[in-house]
């Protein structure tokens, strides 16, 4: 495998903002900003090629779960019946679509099917 191809690292930090801007009645704007941020340590001198580091690692079930929850809270949220919370739903929404949790990783967690 060509070296350009090819990187060594001992963790991922990954994160995320959000900011929601809303208005009540007198048009005073107020903001509300969900910041999360995380590490995910890996085996020293674990290898990345071509994203082998997102292996999906959540199942069929889990993710038709993930994909309905998250939609439900965003869906909650724009309807305004639980507030900016509820756009926290782009997680599940969003592990579910690419069948990847990163949280899983520390834990060796997989939902998958086993193939045989």
């Amino acid at each position: 495998m060509p070296a350009s191809q090819r990187c060594r690292i001992n963790s991922l930090q990954m994160g995320f903002a959000l900011d929601f801007y809303r208005h009540d009645q007198t048009g005073k704007a107020s903001v509300t900003r969900i910041k999360q941020t995380w590490e995910v340590s890996l085996q020293p001198g674990s290898l990345i090629h071509e994203g082998t580091i997102m292996k999906t690692n959540v199942g069929s079930i889990d993710r038709i779960v993930r994909i309905v929850a998250g939609a439900a809270l965003i869906a909650a949220s724009l309807l305004d019946l639980i507030g900016p919370w509820g756009w926290i739903g782009v997680i599940p929404l969003a592990t579910g679509i690419f069948r990847f949790c990163p949280v899983y990783l520390p834990f060796g967690f997989n939902t998958c099917s086993v193939k045989k």
